[in-house]
């Protein structure tokens, strides 16, 4: 059974499914990191940075409402590739996410 996690409310999720609205394409926001934390954190804060991306983009590309939606999807993957690929000296994502990062 295949799950996916939401940032929408149910309340925010109703409400667009009856004014049928569409949001815009999400782009990556800018990630200001501090000094003073942790890599582990650091790492943790791109990576959410990145996943937001591509959880903002996922309802416009499954109902393929707009390209650009697919494109910025595509851009989080590669930034969350590049990251791992970044921090593989501390990090291995398992080798099934390393697959579907890559495919």
């Amino acid at each position: 059974m295949p799950l996916k996690i939401g940032y929408i409310s149910k309340g925010d999720g109703g409400y667009k499914l009856v004014v049928q609205e569409h949001s815009q394409s999400v782009c990556a926001q800018t990630l200001k990191l501090r000094k003073d934390v942790s890599v582990e954190q650091t790492i943790q804060s791109i990576a959410q940075n990145c996943l937001a991306q591509i959880h903002g983009n996922e309802r416009r590309v499954v109902s393929a409402h707009d390209p650009s939606s697919v494109h910025q999807m595509r851009v989080g993957l590669r930034r969350l590739r590049s990251a791992f690929e970044l921090f593989e000296v501390l990090i291995t994502p398992p080798p099934s996410l390393q697959e579907e990062l890559r495919g």
